[in-house]
């Protein structure tokens, strides 16, 4: 493998493939960790490891996914705030009415 930036993206494309076959649950917590290194402060909303993050959360979508980025876009910290419009934005494509019914 090449550059840690290849490595990323490998790995990230690896847990999108394995959570896609994975049972809900593990979907859940695969989800989970995602938003969690996504919302870290540490992390650049321009980051290539936050692109490839937003990629992922968009095949993994969920009602839990938008109700964490719709929670973090209200929050007082201007870069926590920053990246959950971003991430709001960027599922924009994602929210389409078949989708967000419940499951029967």
């Amino acid at each position: 493998m090449g550059s840690s930036g290849e490595t990323l993206s490998w790995a990230l494309r690896v847990i999108g493939d394995l959570a896609g076959a994975a049972g809900e649950g593990l979907k859940e917590r695969i989800r989970t960790d995602l938003l969690e290194l996504y919302f870290d402060d540490g992390a650049r909303v321009d980051g290539e490891a936050s692109r490839m993050i937003v990629q992922v959360l968009k095949g993994l979508f969920s009602r839990s996914i938008l109700a964490k980025a719709k929670s973090e876009a209200k929050e007082k910290s201007p870069s926590v705030r920053l990246k959950g419009v971003w991430l709001l934005h960027e599922l924009r494509g994602c929210m389409s009415p078949e989708k967000l019914q419940p499951k029967t």
